[in-house]
């Protein structure tokens, strides 16, 4: 009986630092997104402050590009990122489901892995928002 409770153990452990890399994973990725649109955003404020009379029209052409080009670059980051952030979340959400049918102890008696629900749910409020939030700033910026 004690092997099988040294191997649930281990088991829980090992979904337990999945999880926890599965979690870092998503911080990284929101540290990526910041990096990304902070570098972004810089670059089209620099392209906006540009001369008003342009040197020649090849320059005039290469800013009207930019001014198209780094909005749906910013906006590819943020889907790109957000399906990474998506895919952490799925993974985490199975190895809950597994530590759940491992764990043989009624729901209540087991100690909440990432806190209750409701603290999972706020805790993901940003990873979750802030890509498309990003998003959307960049589509009002392309299409105004």
């Amino acid at each position: 009986m004690t092997d099988d409770l040294a191997q649930a153990a281990d088991y829980c452990d090992a979904l337990r630092r999945q999880i926890e890399h599965e979690d870092m994973l998503t911080v990284n990725r929101l540290s990526w997104l910041v990096a990304s649109q902070s570098f972004l955003f810089t670059g089209y404020a620099i392209v906006m402050n540009g001369p008003v009379q342009p040197r020649n029209a090849a320059f005039a052409e290469r800013s009207d590009l930019l001014l198209k080009l780094i909005p749906l670059m910013a906006i590819g980051v943020c889907i790109l990122i957000y399906l990474g952030i998506c895919g952490a979340l799925r993974v985490m959400k199975m190895l809950h489901r597994d530590m759940r049918k491992a764990h043989d102890a009624p729901l209540g008696l087991r100690p909440p892995i990432q806190g209750t629900r409701l603290t999972l749910a706020l805790g993901m409020a940003a990873p979750m928002l802030v890509p498309p939030l990003f998003a959307i700033v960049w589509l009002a910026v392309l299409l105004a």
